[in-house]
C-alpha cells in the first residue's frame, strides 16, 4: 500500500511538474489558463426536439463549405450550425417523383471538385450541390456486380480523378462524368487478382500504389496493371500483419 501511494505522489509531481514546463514555455501562467476554462462543461443534443429519426449513426462528415452531414439508418441530414436539412432520393427510375429517406449510410466523401459522394448499404449516391439533390449511381448490365445492391464501405478518389468504392464485393472504380463503372471481383484463381471479397479500406500511397483492407489481410495493387500481393499474418513474425482481418488503412507522417 505504502509503495502504490509513494508511486502516486511521485506521478502527481511529475505531472505538475510537466505542466507547469509548458506553462512557462507557452508565457501562460496557471491562473490565467484556469480564469479561461469553463466551470462546467455540458453536451447538448442538436436533434433534442427535431422532427427527424436519424437511427444509429454510421457516418459523420464535414464537407469544404463547413457543413456538417449526418448519415444514419434512417436519414440523411446536413446541418449549417442552425438548421437541419434532410435529404431523400428518388425510390426508382420508374417513380423519380415520389422520394424515399436515404438509407444506411456508411460513408460520406467530397472529391477534389466538391462533389459529394455518400455510400449506403444499398449503393452510392451523388450529391449535386447546384440542384441540392441526390441521384443514384445506376447498375451497369454489363457487369456482373449491380451496385444498388452492395454494401460500400468505403470511397476516395484516385490521381486519375476516377472513383474508388470499397464494397463487400470487390472494387468498384467510378466514372465521375458518365458514372459508369467496372468492377474488380475476387479471383481466387489467380496468384495476382484480387483475393479479399470483402474490401473494408483503402489508402494511396506516394508510388501511386494502393493499399486494401480486406477480411483476408492487406492487399497491396500495382494499380498501373491490376496486380495484387496479399499480405497475410504470419505467426511466427506477429509484428508484421497480427490478424488477417483489416478494418482499415491509413498511413502517418
Amino acid at each position: 500500500m505504502y509503495f502504490k501511494n509513494a508511486r502516486l505522489i511521485r506521478m502527481s509531481i511529475l505531472q505538475t511538474i510537466i505542466v507547469t514546463a509548458i506553462l512557462m514555455a507557452t508565457g501562460i501562467s496557471a491562473g490565467a489558463l484556469a480564469a479561461s476554462l469553463p466551470e462546467r462543461i455540458s453536451f447538448q443534443n442538436i436533434l433534442e426536439n427535431k422532427d427527424i429519426a436519424m437511427g444509429e449513426g454510421g457516418a459523420l462528415f464535414q464537407d469544404s463549405d463547413g457543413f456538417m452531414w449526418f448519415g444514419g439508418s434512417n436519414a440523411l441530414i446536413r446541418y449549417d450550425g442552425y438548421d437541419f436539412r434532410q435529404f431523400y432520393v428518388a425510390a426508382s427510375d420508374e417513380k423519380p417523383n415520389e422520394k424515399i429517406s436515404v438509407k444506411f449510410t456508411q460513408h460520406i466523401f467530397e472529391d477534389s471538385h466538391h462533389r459529394i459522394w455518400i455510400g449506403t448499404r444499398t449503393g452510392i449516391l451523388l450529391f449535386d450541390s447546384n440542384k441540392e439533390q441526390l441521384s443514384r449511381v445506376k447498375d451497369d448490365g454489363e457487369q456482373l456486380v449491380m451496385v444498388t445492391t452492395t454494401d460500400i464501405q468505403r470511397i476516395l478518389e484516385l490521381p486519375s480523378g476516377e472513383i474508388l468504392a470499397c464494397s463487400l464485393a470487390g472494387i468498384f472504380i467510378i466514372d465521375p462524368k458518365t458514372l459508369k463503372y467496372t468492377v474488380i471481383a475476387p479471383d481466387e484463381k489467380s496468384d495476382h487478382g484480387l483475393q479479399g471479397k470483402r474490401v473494408n479500406g483503402a489508402y494511396v500511397d506516394k508510388n501511386q500504389d494502393i493499399w486494401f483492407a480486406t477480411e483476408v489481410g492487406i492487399e497491396k495493387a500495382d494499380w498501373k496493371n491490376k496486380h495484387f500481393t496479399l499480405y497475410k499474418a504470419n505467426p511466427e513474425n506477429p509484428e508484421l500483419v497480427t490478424d488477417n482481418s483489416v478494418a482499415d488503412i491509413i498511413s502517418d507522417r
